[in-house]
């Protein structure tokens, strides 16, 4: 049988959430920012997705809950995550929280203009689709739920505003960072004066053993800069696993492409694929583990 609503509330842990912000924000007083967390004992506490491809009968299979159906399952799973936003929301003072659905694209939602228009509880078919995110607007925050991406959170302090990009290896690909930076000059805002925290994001370890992540690694060998291609060479065996992943230091050298000093930069200890305190999606494909989404949400007081 489902949950009533109160009961799966109930269930929700303060453990789940991690509302101290980031160092580099501490002194931002009109900026909120949370990141869930999973907690390993209990399969999908922390999880914020309410998408089947991530909650699909597989996974149900693999974490055999007890006199439940998959379809009752479900609805539990979807309500409970919608859950944890709330209480993000109630906690960070948000009227609302935009949460587009991140695809490896380089487009941006202007969340003070469309908020309105990112329901969480859409089908991934329907859901909106961005991989950048702005917004000013007090009482409004955005959402964006990694697997083992990284969540670039962006402030602006003079013009109290904020954005996110979500940085894969495919939007590396794409220079998603430059085209991010500039939608946010023409926005009117000093990107050289940004302040930016990257999230937990897959560090070391991660596979390349599938054709997809295969077609990555030529695609980004084929536009790398000549250092790069050598990061990215060096750190690669022969087997395809990437033993000390590159991602972070693409990153980093993006930004820094882009104007932004070292220094104006923070960089999560936390990696996805070897931490326990958050989800991962090849984590969870390689030890059968759950394979939810957690939640880096920032946005700006009431």
């Amino acid at each position: 049988m489902v949950n009533n609503k109160e009961n799966l509330v109930d269930t929700i842990s303060e453990a789940e959430f991690e509302f101290a912000k980031p160092e580099i924000f501490s002194h931002l007083s009109w900026l909120n920012y949370t990141e869930t967390r999973h907690i390993p004992d209990n399969d999908l506490t922390g999880n914020v997705s309410t998408s089947p491809r991530v909650l699909n009968e597989e996974k149900f299979l693999a974490l055999k809950p007890d006199g439940i159906s998959y379809e009752d399952w479900l609805i539990d799973q979807k309500a409970l995550a919608i859950a944890r936003l709330s209480i993000i929301q109630e906690s960070g003072g948000f009227d609302k929280i935009g949460h587009p659905l991140a695809v490896h694209d380089t487009s941006l939602i202007n969340l003070d203009a469309d908020i309105d228009s990112v329901d969480y509880t859409k089908p991934r078919a329907n859901a909106t689709q961005a991989d950048i995110t702005l917004l000013s607007t007090p009482g409004t925050a955005s959402m964006i739920a990694p697997a083992d991406c990284a969540i670039a959170t962006i402030a602006f302090p003079e013009e109290k505003a904020v954005g996110q990009i979500h940085i894969g290896f495919q939007g590396a690909e794409k220079d998603i960072v430059s085209k991010a930076l500039l939608e946010f000059q023409k926005a009117g805002l000093d990107t050289t004066k940004a302040l930016i925290y990257i999230s937990p994001h897959v560090q070391t370890g991660f596979p390349l053993a599938d054709t997809e992540q295969r077609a990555i690694h030529d695609d980004l060998l084929e536009h790398a800069s000549n250092e790069m291609r050598g990061i990215i060479e060096g750190n690669t065996d022969t087997s395809g696993v990437w033993p000390e992943v590159y991602l972070t230091q693409m990153v980093l050298d993006e930004f820094e492409k882009n104007g932004i000093d070292k220094n104006q930069v923070e960089v999560s200890p936390i990696d996805t694929f070897s931490d326990p305190k958050v989800f991962s999606e090849y984590k969870g494909r390689t030890d059968q583990k759950a394979d939810g989404r957690f939640a880096v949400v920032v946005g700006i007081k009431k």
